[in-house]
């Protein structure tokens, strides 16, 4: 079974010794706010707020580990992980055509098993 984001999050404050109200106090929030993250009962934060947690969690921006707490946090909002966002806003001419082709047919499963197992690949974190 996956870890949710929220045991995510407990894991890593008690291995730093942290109090629930030492992270609330650094991120300016209730100690019941992350209670609440910590139990799966509220969705993880967007942007900054999630990026200040990870922060105080001491989780480098360069590690597996801050890539893996990026996408816990998107499936508790149904979302794209905050750095593929970021990338395909960024990028939108190019990949809002090419999802939209891949998802009504257009190219098909074999061109995306090809892009799948191309040089691509090598890119994985």
């Amino acid at each position: 079974m996956q870890q949710t984001f929220g045991e995510f999050i407990t894991e890593k404050r008690n291995q730093l010794g942290h109090k629930r109200i030492y992270v609330a106090n650094k991120l300016g929030v209730s100690a019941t706010y992350v209670r609440d993250l910590e139990k799966g009962n509220r969705p993880a934060p967007h942007s900054e707020l999630l990026l200040r947690l990870l922060s105080i969690l001491e989780i480098d921006r360069e590690s597996a580990e801050f890539f893996y707490a990026l996408d816990l946090a998107a499936e508790t909002r149904c979302d794209v992980p905050l750095d593929i966002k970021t990338f395909l806003i960024l990028n939108q001419d190019i990949f809002y055509k090419l999802l939209r082709k891949m998802n009504n047919g257009s190219i098909s499963s074999d061109d995306i098993d090809v892009l799948k197992n191309s040089k691509f690949n090598r890119y994985d974190r």
